[in-house]
Order: C-alpha cells, then sequence, then structure tokens
C-alpha cells in the first residue's frame, strides 16, 4: 500500500467522529477537509486530537470540527478530562498552535 494511500485511510479514520455542519458559514465539509489534508493546508486530524490532549492527559475526545475563520482553518475539539471537566479546544489546523482552551460548565 502506498503512502498517500495509507495517510487518507488514517485521515478518513480520523474524520470519523468529526461533526461538519454545512449550514453554517465557516464550516468546512468532509470533502473539502479531506481535500486540504492531502494538499498538506492542514495537519492530520489524529495529530490535533494528541495536541488538544497533552493538557489533557488521560482526556477522552468527544466532538471535532473544522471551521475557517480568519483567514486560517481552526480545529475545534471538545473533551473531557480525567476529572471529568468539559473542555473546548481551538487549534490552528496548520501548525497545530493552541490558539484557546475554555472550560465549559
Amino acid at each position: 500500500m502506498n503512502t498517500t494511500r495509507r495517510t487518507l485511510i488514517a485521515a478518513v479514520a480520523g474524520m470519523a467522529g468529526m461533526t461538519v455542519q454545512q449550514s453554517h458559514a465557516g464550516n468546512v465539509g468532509a470533502n473539502q477537509a479531506m481535500k486540504l489534508l492531502q494538499e498538506g493546508t492542514i495537519q492530520p486530524f489524529d495529530q490535533l486530537n494528541q495536541i488538544a490532549l497533552a493538557n489533557h492527559p488521560k482526556g477522552a475526545i468527544g466532538k471535532t470540527g473544522l471551521e475557517h475563520q480568519q483567514e486560517r482553518y481552526v480545529y475545534k475539539v471538545e473533551l473531557e478530562d480525567a476529572k471529568g471537566v468539559h473542555w473546548e479546544v481551538d487549534l490552528n489546523a496548520a501548525n497545530g498552535n493552541i490558539l484557546e482552551q475554555e472550560r465549559e460548565d
């Protein structure tokens, strides 16, 4: 199996939990997300998930989504940490930098 095909399979698997709502402006659909991933515009979703979890050890990923905001792609991750606290983590999808972390009550 060639590298490109393995990468695509891993990307699709990583998107399995991704929630996409195309009716809202700024949200990126699954097909467009795959294209951005293939072009190298955004990082693989499993890698972005691991970055989000780095500050919340033993946490669990819930919903995820990709949005286009202010000239960049933002990957949004909802997660629950080991203490049961819910967080929303926004990452720059191109480089994985955390843009914002917000505790949800």
